[in-house]
């Protein structure tokens, strides 16, 4: 500046290039924080394909994690311990829970389209206002699950432990095939 207030060229030099200064020095944080997140999403997958998933939910549950409420579509549960995990309004689609555990977990209004409950244990599991469409619960043992309001359409309940009280209490049975071998209308 000027004596005067007024701006000279050469007064305007040394603000041109403390503004190319810092615009270099933010796209150099820029670019350490995308490849610090790169770093960060490398290391999260290699740790969970290391740990697999009965270690991922031991370590849940030692940082007292009890709720995965999140898109997990395709994900392999089979055979896992996920008692009194709650999963409620979790996106379930086409997930495995083949002979896991369950019991007393809560699935309230979770999206379970596809999903496979052959032989699990869901005694005590809430269920309510769930989606079940085309599930596959063959097997499965509900006693004391709560189907409040649970839609399970076109699924399989074949073998299931579920009492007629219990799945009247669902908001709709349309054409799943019942532990007695009837299909529901």
């Amino acid at each position: 500046m000027g004596w005067h207030g007024s701006s000279t060229a050469a007064d305007a030099a040394p603000l041109r290039s403390l503004s190319a200064v810092r615009v270099a020095a933010g796209a150099r944080r820029e670019r350490w924080w995308v490849a610090g997140l790169a770093a960060a999403a490398i290391a999260s997958y290699a740790l969970l394909t290391w740990l697999g998933n009965e270690d991922i939910h031991s370590l849940a549950r030692m940082f007292g994690i009890s709720s995965l409420n999140v898109r997990m579509r395709n994900a392999n549960f089979s055979n896992q311990n996920m008692s009194a995990f709650t999963l409620a309004g979790a996106d379930l689609e086409s997930a495995n829970f083949n002979g896991a555990d369950l019991s007393r977990a809560d699935l309230t209004g979770a999206y379970l389209r596809y999903a496979n409950f052959t032989n699990a244990n869901l005694q005590g599991a809430q269920l309510r206002n769930a989606v079940l469409t085309n599930a596959s619960l063959m097997g499965a043992d509900l006693t004391g699950a709560s189907l409040r309001g649970a839609y399970i359409v076109d699924s399989n309940l074949q073998g299931a432990k579920v009492t007629d009280a219990q799945l009247a209490t669902a908001r709709t049975l349309r054409g799943t095939l019942l532990p007695d071998g009837s299909t529901h209308p």
